[in-house]
């Protein structure tokens, strides 16, 4: 039984489906609009170079590792961590199912181990 979406939710969800950058992420197979704003950085501030060793944290839903995974090219090494396990499994799956290869997944409290250390 699933349960109806309060009108505040579905009205999100129909601007975010409306959404252009939404679209053309679908359309390019991309995990999120989140691609274009790394790819708008990247252009402006030449941030990701080739043979860079690359830390996405907070990874899910993949959109910035996948889009950063070419620009570090063959030479370079992407890790995706996340604190939701459920979230980065499913970065994870997608990642295998666009064949997007040589991006580590990890489950990491990443911040609370810093705090930790000090």
């Amino acid at each position: 039984m699933s349960q109806k979406r309060r009108p505040s939710s579905a009205r999100w969800l129909a601007e975010h489906n409306a959404d252009h950058y939404v679209q053309e992420a679908r359309r390019l197979g991309y995990r999120s609009r989140a691609v274009f704003k790394l790819q708008e950085l990247n252009e402006r501030d030449r941030l990701i170079k080739p043979g860079m060793a690359l830390v996405d944290l907070g990874a899910a839903p993949g959109g910035w590792s996948q889009m950063a995974r070419p620009m570090v090219g063959a030479k370079g090494r992407v890790i995706a961590t996340d604190i939701s396990q459920n979230a980065l499994n499913v970065a994870t799956e997608n990642a295998h199912n666009h064949h997007i290869k040589n991006i580590q997944f990890k489950h990491s409290h990443w911040f609370s181990d810093i705090q930790t250390q000090n």
